[in-house]
């Protein structure tokens, strides 16, 4: 079976390394991979892995289907710019999907797979076409970016009620009115190995907070939460763990650290790779997120036996209603109250029951082999069924 790809972005976010699960496991079962990367901001790294694997790889413009953005050094300036930066996005559509088109007739496989939503307009020509294809939603794109769908959101779902889609979580498919779709079902990504499951029975005193230092990531009611009852927890620090995608939102939280006067107790640090070994020793970690399309931190700590006291939206109420491996919370009051609640059964038979129960439904979901398992029986059933039209 020939799978084309399209990919775009090879920088190590979420949306690449569930791609990499699924690349491996389509390997290992006999695939010959396609995979379309973009030309831009290239991970070698990545591209190196992909070709030792012995896939096929394209480089493309990779031009997402979103109106311009703007960065917030600029204020109201970006508002004279938008004529110029939308004539600029035009352009590199129509350069980008001008190279999909050529490289799908180049290459032609049995299946054209599209790793995020935001380049849709993949699948638009293969309903034209009537190749057999799979758009994978892992974004709501608009409430968890604050990205604009160009034409239209409308045109969005047109598209999408259109092909074989796979979304991340229940709540993106009900996003884009796909819950009733035949063609269309959730997804959770596959994110560890069977047996990559572990307990510490033993918490150390410390929250973790891991993700991008960005607005969408809502850090600042972490700090906030983690203020409003570090005196009730005078022994726990927050640790911060994180790349600064947004240089003024980190002073930002640098301030609000200061104004709180809880700078001793709190302690920012740079990427890392062991993060998850942080995760075993944590009391619990914090996903405040405003909206978290999935949320593979928050799996990926129920599999190394941690609590996750989470943001009451998106991906992580899915994720933590379903395997009940944490708590929720709406606000910061509340978050700092779920933290009391977690350091108090730290350590504890109750802590133990509950991250072990939790951790037996994320295995059965979750793990890569189950994962791939899904997506290889998908294609199977997507080659052996008509297409819907649009």
């Amino acid at each position: 079976m020939r799978v084309l790809y399209v990919l775009g972005s090879t920088m190590m976010a979420g949306s690449t390394i569930s791609f990499k699960v699924i690349v491996d496991g389509m390997l290992s079962k006999g695939c010959e991979p396609i995979v379309l990367v973009s030309r831009n901001n290239v991970n070698k790294d990545f591209v190196d892995y992909l070709i030792s694997q012995k896939c096929i790889v394209e480089f493309f413009e990779a031009e997402m289907a979103i109106y311009p953005q703007h960065s917030m050094e600029e204020g109201y300036g970006h508002i004279a710019k938008f004529p110029f930066r939308l004539t600029r996005k035009l352009f590199k559509l129509y350069k980008s999907n001008r190279e999909i088109k050529l490289l799908i007739k180049k290459h032609n496989p049995d299946i054209v797979h599209t790793n995020v939503g935001v380049f849709y307009y993949v699948a638009e020509y293969c309903i034209k076409k009537n190749i057999p294809r799979l758009l994978h939603l892992r974004e709501y794109q608009t409430k968890d970016f604050g990205w604009h769908i160009m034409p239209s959101k409308h045109r969005f779902k047109k598209i999408a009620a259109a092909t074989n889609v796979v979304a991340i979580t229940e709540d993106i498919l009900r996003y884009f009115n796909l819950e009733y779709s035949k063609n269309a079902k959730a997804i959770w990504d596959g994110i560890l190995p069977q047996n990559d499951t572990v307990y510490k029975h033993h918490k150390q005193p410390f929250f973790l907070c891991a993700n991008r230092i960005s607005p969408e990531k809502n850090i600042e009611d972490v700090i906030k939460g983690f203020a409003n009852v570090a005196d009730q927890l005078s022994n726990y620090k927050l640790l911060i763990v994180g790349k600064i995608h947004n240089k003024l939102y980190y002073e930002k939280l640098q301030m609000i650290v200061r104004e709180l006067k809880c700078k001793d107790r709190i302690e920012f640090q740079d990427h890392r790779h062991d993060v998850v070994n942080l995760m075993e020793d944590a009391t619990a970690l914090i996903v405040a997120s405003r909206f978290e399309g999935l949320g593979r931190m928050t799996i990926e700590a129920t599999f190394k036996g941690c609590l996750v006291i989470g943001r009451n939206k998106g991906g992580t109420k899915e994720i933590i209603s379903t395997t009940k491996g944490g708590y929720l919370f709406n606000d910061a009051v509340q978050m700092g109250r779920q933290m009391l609640l977690t350091a108090s059964i730290a350590n504890t038979e109750q802590y133990e029951k509950k991250i072990q129960q939790a951790s037996k439904i994320a295995v059965e979901r979750c793990t890569n082999e189950n994962y791939c398992n899904t997506i290889f029986a998908l294609y199977k059933n997507i080659l052996s069924n008509q297409q819907p039209a649009l």
